[in-house]
């Protein structure tokens, strides 16, 4: 379970949401302002409980994002770890970004268009790729040459440079948008 959602159930447990009860818990009856609260002790057995019943939208979310990973049907594909730039946007960003791998590249960090030589994850033109350069320092010559996360970083600065997809990708949102 993340810490986020461990935060969020510890939160709504101690501004008094009920908890149904749990073999096992110690409730107390607590009067406060004239209104009669139960008070159950939260253990971690209860806290995994609660939140084992709880719905889940991490798991939505991370099947939204995981439909676009290639990297079980093809060795040569590759996918963003936990520390690519792409992890801090918002989970519908991701998504379309790893839609937008998907659509351009196949998830192959190394592939090269060969009439407009756009290159990497995101197929990159020469020419964006440049611009890029001239404001990110450390990145190699070419989007094919660049790491995973000199790739995604290079995205993730367009995207909030541009406060979103648009122009770069604008043609993948019909498909991805």
């Amino acid at each position: 379970m993340d810490a986020l959602r461990k935060m969020c159930i510890c939160a709504l447990l101690t501004i008094g949401i009920l908890v149904p009860s749990v073999a096992g818990a110690t409730d107390k009856w607590k009067v406060q302002n004239g209104h009669v609260y139960q008070v159950q002790t939260v253990t971690k057995s209860n806290l995994h409980w609660y939140s084992n019943i709880m719905p889940t939208v991490v798991k939505n979310e991370s099947h939204a994002l995981m439909q676009w990973n290639t990297t079980s049907t093809d060795v040569t594909a590759t996918w963003p770890d936990a520390t690519d730039p792409t992890r801090k946007l918002p989970i519908k960003a991701q998504v379309t970004f790893a839609c937008i791998r998907y659509h351009e590249s196949r998830n192959h960090l190394t592939s090269v268009e060969i009439h407009s030589y756009a290159g990497g994850w995101y197929q990159f033109i020469p020419y964006i790729w440049n611009f890029a350069r001239g404001h990110i320092p450390g990145l190699p010559a070419k989007p094919q040459m660049a790491t995973a996360h000199q790739q995604s970083a290079v995205a993730v600065w367009y995207y909030q440079r541009n406060h979103g997809f648009y122009p770069e990708w604008g043609g993948d949102m019909k498909v991805c948008g």
